[in-house]
């Protein structure tokens, strides 16, 4: 890669188009930053891109390309590696028969970078000479494009599907049968008696109906009235408090009648209750 580089500089010195200084500083910015002779010192602005590009074709006879608002098909694209053509800026352009591809390079007398899309797309290179700037623009706006783009799917229209093609669901539909409930009695008018009477024994009787509220001064006024009638507890006798409470023990279901019974004569017989008072 080296003597070509070389060459390529001694052309453009012996074509007047930059001096043997300026190529010498050329070549060390070339070194540090890796870039091609060619791309560098148009990056330097000793020499123009488009002196530079008609140099190159009327030195190799390689034809100029404009690479701009270029319709590249994604077949051809994929025929380079995008890694590839960011490093030796060289874009695929069209295939060409019988088996050849079109190549816009920065530089076609780059042999490193010819052999290396050779190598890769198995075809052989005619390459064309596009502006550096421009052809990089073009690498990253063409991949980027590709890498976005989704193969149109193929439709027969008015084709038949064959039983082979899909894949067969079963599909069975379960059917509950409906089991209908008893029907609800109709509801009897007011006053009148329900048609599904005859089923019982006695006859329902009617509602009664619902009492009409009272007036909360006549509640109150029965309840004191009721409070004076009631005796407090110390004007009722011994006798008459003690049954009191056994009756009260009764209802609650706390003492029964006959225990009871047996407990006062168990209590008469051992002395401890004389039953006469």
């Amino acid at each position: 890669m080296q003597p070509e580089t070389k060459k390529l500089g001694v052309l453009l010195i012996e074509a007047g188009l930059i001096t043997a200084a300026q190529l010498q500083d050329t070549l060390r910015q070339q070194r540090l930053s890796g870039e091609r002779l060619g791309s560098t010192l148009v990056a330097e602005g000793i020499i123009n891109e488009d002196s530079l590009m008609d140099f190159l074709a009327k030195q190799t006879g390689v034809p100029r390309l404009d690479v701009k608002n270029l319709d590249i098909a994604p077949a051809v694209l994929q025929r380079i590696p995008r890694r590839l053509a960011e490093q030796m800026n060289i874009l695929p352009v069209a295939l060409k028969e019988p088996k050849s591809l079109v190549l816009a390079m920065a530089d076609p007398m780059d042999l490193n970078a010819v052999d290396s899309a050779r190598f890769a797309s198995g075809l052989n290179i005619e390459p064309m000479v596009a502006g550096h700037t421009a052809l990089r623009l073009a690498i990253s706006e063409h991949y980027t494009r590709m890498a976005n783009w989704t193969p149109p799917v193929p439709v027969d229209v008015g084709s038949i599907p064959t039983p082979s093609q899909g894949l067969e669901v079963p599909f069975e539909l379960m059917m509950t049968p409906f089991v209908p409930g008893p029907p609800d009695p109709p509801k009897a008018a007011a006053g009148e008696p329900s048609p599904f009477s005859f089923f019982t024994d006695t006859k329902s009787p009617a509602p009664a109906p619902a009492p009409a509220p009272r007036p909360a001064s006549e509640i109150i006024h029965q309840r004191s009235a009721m409070s004076e009638q009631v005796r407090a507890l110390e004007e009722y006798g011994t006798r008459a408090l003690v049954l009191g409470m056994v009756k009260m023990l009764q209802r609650r279901g706390i003492l029964g009648q006959d225990e009871l019974q047996r407990f006062i004569t168990t209590l008469a017989e051992a002395r401890e209750l004389d039953p006469d008072k």
